[in-house]
């Protein structure tokens, strides 16, 4: 439920042109960003995947992607405070930089990997084009939070397209 909602507050208060910004491009800086707010952000595994979907349909490369699913789930706070009292500190540090590790290979991995089947541009962000249209003169506070819980338990949940 926390993916949910999460994801419906980036489709409504984070511009697409943002996403596609620093996270549609190729190089490491969009693979390090992903990866780092995949760190701060606590969700499960389960949580990151309505994330990942909103992130792609409005604009994010494969590999800040893979990168940000990756880093997610295993540096979620509950799963650091087990490893530290079953591990101690030591392994749960080594652990934590090798996931950022990890997550930064897999997006060079997922940045070099050439899908047969590309989304296009127009396609990529159809809902959210589709969305803004109908926004306009409808920016109170209220309506944006109504906006947030119709994506996040509504449209997202019945999605079939792959992304």
């Amino acid at each position: 439920m926390v993916g949910f909602f999460i994801s419906g507050l980036f489709n409504e208060f984070i511009p697409q042109n943002l996403v596609n910004k620093h996270l549609g491009e190729n190089g490491i800086k969009a693979i390090l960003m992903s990866s780092l707010v995949g760190v701060i952000l606590p969700v499960c595994c389960f949580g990151s995947l309505p994330l990942v979907v909103t992130l792609r349909r409005n604009g994010a490369n494969l590999g800040p992607v893979l990168a940000f699913l990756v880093t997610t789930p295993t540096t979620s706070v509950s799963a650091m405070i087990v490893c530290w009292r079953i591990l101690g500190w030591v392994f749960t540090g080594y652990i934590f930089f090798m996931v950022i590790i990890m997550g930064l290979i897999m997006g060079f991995i997922g940045n070099s990997l050439q899908a047969k089947e590309s989304p296009s541009q127009e396609t990529k962000g159809k809902c959210c084009h589709e969305d803004k249209e109908e926004r306009k003169g409808k920016n109170s506070l209220l309506m944006r939070f109504r906006r947030v819980f119709h994506y996040a338990f509504i449209k997202l949940p019945k999605e079939k397209r792959s992304v």
